[in-house]
């Protein structure tokens, strides 16, 4: 069963809500992948300071892979 969690920002700035996050995990977040699904234009999604700093907190966070997916200029292929 995959999940969805859904934040704009959170987070970067709330630890707690990042704790919350990692106990929702089926396992360690070494072994699971994250899709930041950006809804800027295609050639903005990865200059987004928002979407890098959730990119970081999300490596840091130790999962496995982290990358951004656009839903509406991206093929999905899983």
């Amino acid at each position: 069963m995959k999940k969805i969690i859904l934040s704009s920002h959170g987070f970067q700035k709330n630890k707690s809500l990042k704790n919350k996050l990692l106990a929702l995990l089926p396992s360690a977040a070494r072994d699971l992948s994250v899709a930041i699904i950006t809804t800027a234009s295609a050639e903005w999604k990865e200059k987004n300071k928002h979407a890098i700093l959730a990119k970081q907190v999300l490596e840091d966070a130790g999962f496995k892979k982290v990358e951004f997916l656009d839903v509406e200029f991206e093929n999905q292929t899983n």
